[in-house]
């Protein structure tokens, strides 16, 4: 290279031109999750007969993304508490003495499996499977979602292998929209009221 075209070339590969700005819709300062992470949002499902509603008591950073505090409450007065762990990459039941148990993994890629052992290592109670079968959509009385769908297939050994299977479908920003239990109707969402800031 001449003399010439090195004093042309080098300033200018040395010195860093001005990025131009990235479009805001291309990287999202919040990337869309599975599930919502605002206190006070409610969900009322239709569960096997019993109207069911669930509140967001509180969210709180850890186990690797947002732990989400949900309340229940069933058409008899019962309350009962659950954290979901919501991140990126999906969503997980955080279940105290097992860890995490995953529910949904983003991408959500048909075909892909992922499973865990319920009990110890000295007891083995069951094995759930569970599958990715790609995007749908759904309609259930809360309107019509395009929402991921997985399969769950549970294993227990114990006294006799038996297997049971049930599918849920999750929309982004929703959560769980519809649940089948061995192929009926188990569990539908009747409304959604997104929570404040």
């Amino acid at each position: 290279m001449s003399r010439l075209l090195l004093i042309l070339f080098v300033p200018f590969a040395a010195v860093p031109l001005a990025a131009a700005p990235v479009p805001k819709h291309l990287f999202p300062k919040d990337p869309p999750l599975y599930y919502p992470t605002k206190v006070g949002t409610k969900w009322v499902y239709s569960e096997d007969g019993i109207e069911r509603t669930l509140v967001v008591e509180a969210v709180e950073r850890g186990h690797g993304g947002l732990a989400v505090t949900v309340a229940t409450v069933d058409g008899g007065g019962r309350v009962a508490h659950e954290k979901v762990v919501v991140s990126p990459g999906g969503l997980a039941r955080l279940v105290t003495e097992e860890g995490q148990r995953e529910l949904l993994r983003v991408p959500h890629e048909k075909g892909d499996t992922w499973d865990y052992a319920i009990g110890s290592p000295e007891l083995l109670l069951a094995v759930l499977t569970a599958t990715a079968a790609g995007e749908e959509n759904v309609t259930v009385p809360a309107g019509k979602f395009v929402a991921a769908r997985v399969d769950y297939e549970l294993t227990t050994p114990v006294p006799q292998e038996q297997k049971s299977r049930w599918t849920c479908w999750y929309a982004l920003g929703v959560g769980l929209v519809k649940m089948e239990y061995d192929g009926k109707v188990f569990r539908a969402l009747k409304s959604f009221t997104p929570g404040k800031d």
